[in-house]
């Protein structure tokens, strides 16, 4: 119209003649709407179709995105219920059984009831029951598990395991232990720091109740040592199952298989210890009678005994069952020895006492010069539930990674829900007013070059930054875990949520205010920082702050202490002796995250209630409308992205968390020092046989 109405004025009309004259030359206003319309129709009614789409699906999209990066942490870790998608029907039974059984026993018993001829599904079910609750004497207890202890022996025949168990439980039902008041035998403190080097420990002594049965259960202990080999059978059970498991996608996966690992059953460990005092109290009163004979070869058979749990041993426990056995027998022995006035013999065995001790200190507590820098790269999960052992080789990068980006994704996680309940509330007041006034507000498209800005300005640019800081500093071999890095890791995240959240909204608001003011409507001032100098004042103080945080933090200043800080987790290992200590983030760290985000709040709520005025009140409801789409599709967008490539590097790291990278029970004896303790017991059981 401008342009037909200059032409005119070039023509020699005036101003309102050329712009009448422009008017009526658009032709009739009736036809001028329909061939618009007709031109236009196909587009508006697409783009009809595509406004009335994003209400449907925008924001159940968003909480879709949301459940897709939740779902696979859902659900108890301990349970296998998850693999059942992955697994057949068969596969599933092994694992965990009927699921009709109630209790532990009925779900193994199912097992072999399915292969009857398996005797490792047999052999878990009779740790089951050795596991099981009886309200009987031992006696009576011998009398119910007889019938199983046969059937699995005729199952597996060379192995030692059902031998031990029958021994354990006749000497158990045949006798009462006692310690000695009078007879010690002396032995070396583990604690190098300690005032005296060495301490004191009680003999054993035996009374008998039925020799019979007692006599029974040394020849059940001998036939047991004559065989080949010894494994508890749930050991087995356990290589069965991991070689059902499916490859591990997420650290739930990992998590999973672990407690699979830790719950498996070793009843008999403990009864061994009671049958070893019983029987070296047995050998002491041969001795004191003066069977000379007898009292030495027993105490032959308990050390072979001890040498055999030792040299199969497949976890560390049961190199520590076997090494209290084998101190209790050097020791027990030196006084048997003395009893019988065999003075050198005594003198032998007390000396292999001392030399067992002294290795064994040495290999409890011994640490390597970057100790204290393992533990800190350990991570949160290795670092509380794996022990800390001598000569320890476990690469812990693959876990300590994979963890690092779990975090990642929940922060990420706790951004998107923020922003999805930013979009519910500007949705349900943009609601509230439809069913309150007749007039709609309007919904404003800000064009396609703002939105790019957005994207790139307050998306792109402030992940793209962090994901580059996490790749350089702190996923890597030389990283430190979460376990001592939580505190930093957490402020750190909510910083850059804020500063996401803070630019995407506040370049949000300001697109659509710039949108708003070229269609007329009536708008707010820019928020200049004239105008907002306490709140920009105080947002950058914050910035600052964070800033001057981590770079001390990485110059060791902010670095976490325990000294007054209760921690979550606090007990002494006591396989390494160390102190095993989980604490919370470090106070500092939370203080200055939880301030950002309560400053977070205040800023959207200020924003939110300055925009109730009446002269911006069509404006105020075009922003809650307009916001809606805005945020949910950046919930849809930046967590699909962000999500499937935390996923993909989380399952990455998981797929190298195998061999030394997990701290598995077939590799725990392995990886470290104490395989020179199996390779003691193996080299006494050869010596024996």
């Amino acid at each position: 119209l401008d342009d037909s109405a200059a032409d005119f004025r070039e023509a020699g009309m005036d101003d309102l003649a050329a712009a009448a004259e422009a008017v009526k030359a658009m032709g009739p206003p009736d036809e001028l709407s329909g061939e618009l319309w007709v031109a236009n129709r196909r587009r508006i009614r697409i783009r009809g179709l595509l406004r009335w789409a994003a209400r449907v699906l925008l924001i159940p999209g968003a909480i879709l995105v949301i459940a897709f990066l939740v779902i696979p942490y859902s659900g108890n870790i301990m349970d296998v219920e998850p693999l059942a998608d992955e697994l057949t029907e068969e596969q599933m039974f092994i694992l965990r059984g009927d699921p009709a059984a109630q209790t532990p026993q009925e779900e193994a018993k199912s097992i072999s009831d399915r292969w009857p001829e398996n005797p490792v599904y047999y052999g878990n079910y009779v740790v089951s029951k050795l596991n099981q609750q009886y309200a009987k004497t031992p006696a009576e207890k011998l009398d119910a598990l007889a019938a199983i202890l046969q059937r699995g022996e005729t199952l597996d025949p060379q192995n030692a395991f059902y031998n031990f168990i029958r021994a354990s439980l006749m000497i158990e039902a045949a006798c009462t232990v006692q310690e000695s008041k009078t007879l010690f035998y002396t032995y070396l403190d583990l604690d190098p720091n300690a005032e005296s080097k060495t301490k004191q420990k009680s003999c054993f002594t035996t009374t008998i109740q039925d020799d019979a049965l007692f006599q029974k259960g040394l020849t059940e202990l001998r036939k047991g040592l004559a065989k080949p080999h010894y494994s508890i059978p749930t050991f087995e059970m356990l290589k069965v199952r991991k070689s059902i498991f499916p490859k591990a996608q997420t650290i739930s996966d990992i998590h999973r298989l672990f407690f699979v690992e830790v719950s498996v059953l070793m009843p008999g460990l403990s009864k061994y210890r009671n049958m070893s005092k019983s029987i070296l109290g047995y050998a002491l009163v041969e001795a004191e009678t003066g069977n000379t004979t007898t009292a030495l070869k027993t105490v032959r058979e308990v050390e072979q005994f001890a040498n055999c749990i030792g040299a199969d041993g497949r976890s560390i426990i049961e190199l520590l069952v076997a090494h209290a056995n084998y101190t209790a027998t050097l020791g027990q022995a030196t006084q048997i020895c003395k009893t019988l006035g065999r003075v050198q013999l005594a003198a032998d065995y007390q000396k292999r006492l001392e030399e067992n001790n002294l290795f064994f200190r040495e290999l409890r507590n011994s640490r390597p010069d970057s100790f204290s820098e393992r533990r800190r790269s350990a991570g949160a999960f290795w670092s509380v539930f794996v022990s800390s052992l001598s000569g320890d080789q476990v690469d812990c990068e693959p876990m300590r990674t994979a963890e690092q980006f779990l975090v990642n994704k929940l922060g990420l996680l706790v951004l998107l829900v923020i922003l999805t309940l930013l979009a519910i509330v500007s949705g349900g007041v943009t609601l509230l007013e439809l069913l309150r006034r007749n007039d709609r507000p309007v919904l404003l498209f800000v064009g396609w070059r703002r939105i790019g800005r957005i994207c790139l300005g307050a998306i792109v640019l402030p992940i793209g930054l962090y994901a580059a800081y996490v790749r350089l500093v702190t996923v890597g071999p030389n990283a430190y875990g979460l376990n001592f890095t939580g505190g930093r890791v957490i402020l750190e995240m909510i910083f850059v949520g804020s500063i996401i959240t803070v630019l995407l909204v506040g370049m949000s608001f300001a697109a659509i205010r710039r949108r708003a003011d070229e269609l007329g409507l009536t708008v707010p001032q820019p928020l200049t920082y004239r105008r907002r100098w306490f709140t920009w004042t105080l947002a950058g103080l914050f910035v600052i702050g964070t800033i001057v945080y981590v770079i001390g933090w990485w110059a060791g200043s902010y670095w976490p202490s325990m000294a007054n800080w209760t921690p979550i987790i606090s007990f002494m290992d006591p396989i390494s002796g160390s102190e095993r200590i989980a604490g919370p983030p470090s106070p500092e760290a939370m203080l200055l995250g939880l301030t950002i985000l309560a400053f977070l709040l205040i800023w959207i709520f200020r924003e939110w209630v300055g925009l109730i005025k009446k002269p911006l009140h069509q404006f105020r409801r075009s922003v809650y409308r307009s916001l809606v789409p805005i945020l949910a599709a950046t919930v849809i967008l930046v967590g699909l992205l962000c999500g499937v490539v935390l996923n993909r590097a989380e399952t990455s790291a998981v797929g190298r968390i195998t061999g030394p990278a997990g701290h598995a029970m077939e590799n725990e004896v392995n990886n470290s020092d104490y395989s020179k303790m199996r390779d003691r017991f193996e080299a006494g059981l050869s010596k024996s046989r």
